[in-house]
Formats: structure tokens, C-alpha cells, sequence
């Protein structure tokens, strides 16, 4: 071969060369365009649900703050209920401690149990702890006694 040639074949080899580099170069920043358009749609779709899911989380939180409302108002409603129970409790105990015709004390409260129910929260309790006999426990000379003196005084009116 000819030096003439061999220089024809090595420029040949070269520009080919060359032009492998630059199409090489070429796809690779196609490809990374492609992907960093890729990597903004995704950082897009994670802003969107970081937004949805902070939207979520408020609505959480406040969901959370009216059921804690709405427990403590339970609570206290509860409370009430129970102040109310006991206040009925306090008059049956001194109408029934005014009544010469008193029954077994346990078996009335009993029944006073059986009339509280969880659905009225015991909001009923004092009408219906006293059926009748409301204005009893207002009699002058009706005195109020605690339990113990209720059950022995029970005791005493059935012997």
C-alpha cells in the first residue's frame, strides 16, 4: 500500500472515530434532557401529593381536635349525669327514710339501677328514681341520712 493510502484509511478511521464520539455525546444529553424531564414531572407529582397529603393531614388533625371535643364534652356530660344520679339517689334515700310503707332498700335500688340507662345518660334518674313521691322528700321533718343510716334504718322497720 501506498503512504498516500495508508494516510487516507488512518483520516478515514479518525473522522470515523470522531463521529462515534459525537453521536455518543449527543444521545447521552439526549437521554439525561430526558431524564431531568423525568425528574421534574416526579419532583411535580410529589409536590402535588406533599400538598394532598398535608391537606389530609390538617383535616386529620382537626377531625382529632372535634372527637377530643367532643370526648371531653362527653365526659363532662357524663359527669353531670352522675352528680344528677347521685342528687336522685340523695332524694329517694330521704323520701324512702320519711315513708313509713319503705320497702327493702335493696330491691329499690335495684330497680333505680335497672330505670338508668346508658342511652339518656341518667338524665331521667330523678323523675324516675321518685315516681310520686318528689314532694315527700320536701316534707318538713324529711331528713336526709346517708346510706349506712339508710340500711340500718331499713333493717329496723323490718323487724
Amino acid at each position: 500500500m501506498s503512504t498516500g493510502a495508508i494516510i487516507a484509511v488512518v483520516a478515514g478511521a479518525i473522522i470515523v472515530v470522531a463521529l462515534v464520539v459525537l453521536a455518543s455525546i449527543a444521545a447521552r444529553r439526549r437521554r439525561l434532557e430526558h431524564k431531568r424531564g423525568e425528574a421534574r414531572d416526579i419532583r411535580r407529582q410529589a409536590q402535588e401529593r406533599s400538598a394532598s397529603a398535608d391537606e389530609m393531614r390538617a383535616a386529620a388533625d382537626e377531625r382529632a381536635a372535634h372527637a377530643r371535643r367532643a370526648d371531653a364534652e362527653a365526659r363532662q356530660q357524663a359527669a353531670q349525669a352522675e352528680k344528677v344520679s347521685a342528687e336522685a339517689r340523695e332524694r329517694y334515700d330521704a323520701a324512702r327514710a320519711t315513708d313509713p310503707d319503705a320497702g327493702d332498700a335493696e330491691d329499690e335500688a335495684r330497680g333505680l339501677d335497672e330505670q338508668r340507662s346508658p342511652a339518656d345518660g341518667g338524665a331521667d334518674v330523678e323523675r324516675a328514681a321518685v315516681p310520686g313521691d318528689a314532694g315527700d322528700a320536701e316534707r318538713p321533718g324529711a331528713d336526709a341520712r346517708d346510706g349506712s343510716d339508710q340500711e340500718s334504718l331499713s333493717r329496723e322497720t323490718r323487724r
